[in-house]
């Protein structure tokens, strides 16, 4: 049977989820696999369909795709604004095109934001990355806590020694 995932479904699917999160069932970058039973269990007593382990995981990942590329469109929110009514970024056509070219999948966030953010924050948000927490060289300006770290070591005040300078 092809699962049908309406918003109430998806709605309890991450709260099962979470539950199992908070449980201690996410060692890694998934649950594990007596967590995915225990919410295939769950699920089906709450909503009636019988959901197979592979559908909830192939759900899972679709949710983590989302939250990756609703994430990137936040961090590239600047100066339109926020609708705090559809909960998603207001700014127009031009905007949005341009979005939709870097960020792939991101049209779909147009009209109505992400729905479950929080519970979704909570299932992958340490596992997930948008990039920010890296530097490389070509990045340009090295961040804030690299420059306060050099600062720190005072490199110039550095007196190293030639070995010249130690021959007798």
């Amino acid at each position: 049977m092809a699962a049908e995932w309406t918003h109430e479904n998806t709605r309890i699917l991450t709260e099962l989820f979470v539950d199992q999160v908070r449980m201690g069932n996410m060692p890694n970058t998934y649950p594990t696999p007596n967590a995915y039973e225990e919410v295939v269990v769950q699920f089906q007593s709450r909503i009636c369909l019988d959901y197979k382990h592979t559908q909830l995981k192939n759900k899972w990942d679709k949710l983590k795709l989302d939250y990756n590329i609703f994430k990137r469109l936040k961090l590239r929110e600047t100066g339109g604004g926020w609708d705090h009514e559809r909960n998603t970024v207001k700014q127009d056509e031009g905007w949005w095109k341009l979005a939709k070219l870097d960020i792939k999948g991101c049209g779909k966030f147009k009209m109505h934001g992400l729905r479950n953010e929080e519970n979704l924050k909570i299932m992958f948000e340490d596992i997930t990355s948008d990039g920010t927490d890296h530097w490389n060289p070509c990045s340009g300006a090295p961040p804030p806590s690299s420059a306060v770290l050099a600062d720190a070591m005072n490199i110039d005040a550095i007196n190293d020694l030639d070995d010249e300078d130690t021959e007798a």
